[in-house]
């Protein structure tokens, strides 16, 4: 009984966001222009030093500007629009010198409510009296995301290694998309999206707990896949299968039709370094006279096709070096090219 009105409330949220979106408009994109704010909500603040200073650039007066009361995170201002708009640039303002308080590192959020929140940019200034303008994220999953609400959060100052400074942020001006039109079809089109995240967050559910009526039953009705159809073919290969033969064929198809491109690239690479104990051909262990000693500032690169890495020079500490070596990645070892 649970798991049908579950099923029922997904299908009608669905259903109220269809009702909600209505036909699209065909329009042109309108034109950007400064929006207006007020301060909603901050984490502190120190002496004079009020958030509701960032509202005027006066970049020659040293106490227009929002100070934070610490530097414990976590530390922010809430700005609330004047009306919901889709914001496309964020504008720091700066003292007319540098400052030891000014944002090395920062992160903006932006969404409808303050409770719900998604990370627009992550950046940071520097630390000159030079205004800055950043784009933000104003799309999610090619849906274009109005807000009403940008949250600014310092995370690191400029003076922050000598000494523990607290934040300041001297001016900010947002610049968007108001247009009532515009915006009202925007925030129908993305109001969508929520529900149909809605909807995958209960077939995920359905899915784990092995709810297979219901699973079924919401999918039909609503016509919403949980994932890409790669993803719900390796699912039922290892998890209902437990082919893991089948599962590497998926998976090698997958990467040769290029569908986990998009994926891969967005996989941060994580350097590991690991001591080579390099071998002469008998197996025994290459001496120090057999591959190269402790350096820096050394040339490398790479031959991925023959599977050799070359090093040059460098400097050892006294004076600069100039030979050339080869590391051989199949067999383990170092063979010295040139000595000069």
């Amino acid at each position: 009984q649970c798991r049908t009105e579950v099923c029922y409330c997904a299908l009608r949220v669905i259903m109220a966001a269809a009702a909600r979106s209505g036909s699209s408009i065909a329009e042109g994109t309108p034109k950007s222009q400064p929006l207006s704010y007020k301060i909603h909500s901050f984490s502190s603040h120190s002496a004079a030093f009020h958030p509701r200073n960032i509202l005027l650039d006066q970049p020659s007066d040293q106490s227009s500007r929002w100070s934070s009361g610490s530097n414990n995170p976590p530390q922010f201002i809430v700005l609330e629009l004047e009306d919901v708009a889709v914001v496309q640039e964020i504008m720091f303002g700066k003292f007319e010198k540098q400052h030891v308080c000014n944002l090395k590192e920062f992160e903006v959020y932006g969404g409808l409510k303050t409770t719900n929140m998604i990370k627009l940019l992550s950046s940071g200034l520097k630390n000159d009296n030079k205004a800055e303008t950043f784009s933000v994220l104003n799309k999610v999953s090619g849906v274009t995301m109005p807000v009403r609400y940008i949250k600014v959060v310092p995370l690191v100052a400029w003076g922050s290694r000598s000494a523990h400074f607290n934040f300041s942020i001297w001016h900010v001006a947002l610049r968007g998309i108001a247009d009532t039109t515009y915006v009202k079809q925007r925030v129908s089109e993305f109001q969508d999206l929520q529900a149909k995240e809605a909807v995958r967050l209960c077939l995920k559910y359905f899915r784990q707990r092995n709810y297979t009526d219901s699973f079924e039953n919401l999918q039909k009705r609503t016509k919403i896949a949980l994932e890409a159809p790669v993803l719900t073919e390796l699912y039922d290969t290892l998890v209902k299968e437990g082919n893991f033969k089948k599962a590497e064929e998926t998976l090698v198809t997958s990467l040769q039709g290029g569908v986990v491109h998009e994926s891969i690239a967005k996989v941060k690479y994580t350097p590991e370094w690991t001591l080579l104990k390099s071998t002469r051909e008998d197996g025994t262990l290459q001496d120090r006279s057999e591959k190269p000693g402790m350096r820096g500032g050394h040339q490398m690169c790479i031959d991925a096709d023959a599977g050799h890495i070359y090093l040059f020079g460098g400097w050892e500490g006294s004076k600069d070096l100039a030979d050339f070596w080869r590391y051989d990645i199949t067999k383990n070892q170092w063979k010295m090219l040139s000595a000069e």
